[in-house]
């Protein structure tokens, strides 16, 4: 199986003009113009349907932000390629092949140049999801240049996350305590996110979703009903990556933060009360931990277009797409959904300095903090 890792260095202007000036006095700007196959794929074993992102880049004799506009200059025409992906074991392809299909999807934001919202797309569906302990390839097969390919290993997890030690995992109950409550008043509470590093896996991002329920009146009273929204607030608390498999991994947070973040993201509204998490009459829900967990290539990919903040502005190019750009690479979502909050935790959400504005309550009925009337 042959694949293909590049990391090349991005030419200055300075040198692209010397060479320019050195080899012609007469410069014509677009001369013969063979697009460059543009391929993005993150494969999640769990999923029985993987996406691929397929484009080409282009070069006009007008101007080219006209160009992006237009779909036909970033995508391929139907029956442009043939695109397999191909399970591999020890190296060996096996009779696990899926043919890549077309779809037009309409969720790409229209805020930026290129043509939105519908995009062309490609998947394919693998029941039951991808094995973990195989390699994928994908092949573009053209009729008028030399194939694209990638490949990419998978993402070993544990059973029902048990990788995950805090929160644990498989607890119903499981409560965070964010504030101890003293004679000399409140102190936020540190807590240790900790998990297991999986087989194949490198960067991991860890995020806390906050979920509550809006209700909109008419009035201040709060006596007419307009609308019952559920929203959340995730917090992106950081990321951690790994240097070999079954390492013992910890970000630590000080509860304070979360207090901070709900503040600055949430605003005070008379017209609002927000209900804390839902409940089903047995359990008191307000937060999922969520780990979402990159290949060692998608972790290069990252590293590398991350924002330069040095005074070289140079960066390299990384891809491992053969004969193309981009990656292909995959990843791993865990959940601990559930999780609740301690009852002097509540409270400080509820009454407290930092969030007491943002019209919280409890969905506990005849508890004091109730949100019913």
């Amino acid at each position: 199986m042959n694949w293909k890792r590049i990391v090349v260095g991005v030419m200055t202007v300075g040198t692209l003009a010397a060479i320019v000036i050195s080899c012609s006095t007469k410069v014509e700007l677009n001369a013969p113009y063979r697009p460059v196959t543009l391929l993005f794929g993150l494969l999640d074993s769990k999923q029985d349907t993987q996406f691929i992102k397929i484009n080409k880049t282009w070069l006009g004799d007008g101007d080219n932000l006209v160009y992006a506009s237009l779909a036909d200059s970033s995508e391929y025409p139907e029956g442009a390629f043939n695109g397999i992906v191909t399970r591999y074991v020890d190296g060996n392809p096996t009779s696990d092949e899926y043919l890549l299909q077309e779809i037009i999807l309409d969720n790409k934001s229209t805020d930026g140049i290129f043509w939105s919202p519908t995009y062309k797309a490609y998947y394919f569906v693998s029941p039951g999801g991808l094995d973990t302990e195989s390699t994928y390839e994908i092949v573009l097969d053209f009729a008028d240049k030399d194939d694209v390919y990638a490949e990419t290993d998978m993402i070993t997890p544990q059973t029902n996350d048990g990788n995950i030690t805090q929160p644990p995992a498989g607890f119903t109950d499981y409560k965070f305590n964010l504030v101890n409550v003293g004679s000399f008043g409140i102190t936020y509470n540190d807590f240790p996110f900790q998990w297991t590093a999986l087989p194949n896996s490198q960067r991991y991002e860890i995020n806390l979703i906050f979920h509550y329920v809006e209700y909109r009146y008419t009035d201040i009273d709060h006596t007419n009903l307009e609308s019952t929204t559920h929203k959340t607030v995730n917090w992106f608390i950081g990321t951690e990556v790994a240097s070999e498999a079954f390492e013992s991994m910890e970000r630590e947070v000080n509860w304070l933060q979360l207090f901070q973040v709900l503040s600055q993201r949430i605003e005070p509204d008379p017209y609002v009360i927000r209900q804390v998490g839902t409940f089903d009459g047995l359990e008191h829900d307000v937060f999922d931990f969520v780990l979402t967990i990159g290949n060692e290539e998608l972790s290069t990919y990252m590293d590398v277009n991350e924002p330069v903040t040095g005074i070289i502005q140079e960066r390299p190019e990384y891809t491992n797409v053969a004969n193309g750009l981009g990656l292909f690479a995959s990843r791993l979502q865990q959940t601990i959904p559930g999780i609740g909050i301690t009852s002097n935790s509540l409270t400080e959400l509820i009454e407290g300095d930092i969030t007491g504005s943002l019209g919280f309550c409890s969905p506990i009925p005849n508890s004091p903090e109730s949100c019913d009337p």
